[in-house]
């Protein structure tokens, strides 16, 4: 245990697509997606008495998926950290010893993918077509890796001291959302131009926040898509708001409402219906202001 100093900052980097994309067929995850995308890297760092980077948190919207459905050319799965992990270890490497320990959160990355995927997938008049790259995909994520590694390293590089005359305040909230049925087996997904939901009444989930003076992080268990986070840091009092995903569990997509009308993957592979998105993001907003309104 030792005392730290937070600093803020904030980088652009480039190396996630939104996957949405309009096929023939209806819509697909592609390579080409036109939707929002969410550029920004968030990133704590916390200092020593000596100013030295002893921990990095650091937020982006990415699914960590370059090697995601890949096979090695002989058979088998191939073992990495993916484009997270990768980047980690290199910014940890980039600094001497003591090296900072470095942790990535998931940003709302429901549908942002990385700009190159070992596997690349579409159909064509509802065939499906698919290719692997194989161990080029360990290349990839060396290459994402250090450009996402070196976001986060400006993002330090330019971070600024903040203030935390208040203590650690931690909130949670569950909350009702409309739930649907949810297709098991993957292989049976494919972009359509009509889809069924069937309704399944109505599930909860849980909203948890953490605040130290200006900066929330505010974490969900579904897999948020980016414009649902969008809102929620648009309209949130905290001057830093930090939307992860997938925290202390995880309950795959949770769909914005135009999802839902393009039947996109995340649409059909998700437990909740339509509009559950924006209660949650409702929800969200209302107690990031009672947490603000409550600071001692």
């Amino acid at each position: 245990m030792e005392a730290v100093t937070p600093r803020f900052g904030s980088s652009y980097c480039d190396i996630n697509i939104g996957r949405d994309e309009e096929l023939e067929d209806g819509w697909w995850i592609g390579e080409h997606g036109m939707g929002l995308v969410d550029h920004e890297i968030q990133a704590l760092r916390l200092d020593n008495r000596e100013g030295k980077p002893v921990a990095v948190i650091f937020n982006y919207a990415i699914q960590s998926s370059v090697l995601d459905g890949s096979v090695l050319s002989t058979g088998g799965k191939g073992v990495s950290p993916d484009v997270a992990g990768t980047a980690c270890d290199y910014i940890e490497r980039c600094y001497r010893k003591p090296h900072p320990v470095v942790l990535f959160l998931m940003g709302a990355a429901g549908d942002q993918v990385p700009v190159k995927r070992t596997v690349s997938e579409t159909f064509v008049k509802g065939e499906r077509v698919r290719k692997d790259r194989h161990e080029e995909g360990f290349k990839i994520c060396e290459e994402l890796g250090r450009t996402l590694g070196d976001a986060v390293i400006r993002a330090m590089d330019s971070s600024r001291q903040v203030s935390v005359d208040d203590e650690v305040r931690m909130e949670r909230k569950k909350i009702t959302v409309p739930g649907k049925t949810m297709e098991r087996n993957l292989h049976n997904l494919k972009p359509v131009k009509e889809f069924k939901y069937t309704e399944n009444g109505d599930v909860e989930t849980e909203i948890e926040i953490a605040a130290i003076g200006e900066i929330a992080f505010l974490g969900v268990k579904p897999e948020l898509n980016c414009i649902t986070a969008a809102a929620v840091k648009a309209f949130s009092p905290y001057e830093h708001t930090i939307i992860t995903t997938m925290v202390n569990g995880a309950s795959k997509y949770m769909a914005d409402k135009r999802s839902y009308d393009r039947f996109t993957y995340e649409a059909q592979n998700s437990p909740f219906a339509k509009g559950a998105a924006e209660i949650l993001m409702k929800e969200s907003i209302s107690l990031l202001n009672e947490m603000h309104e409550n600071r001692l």
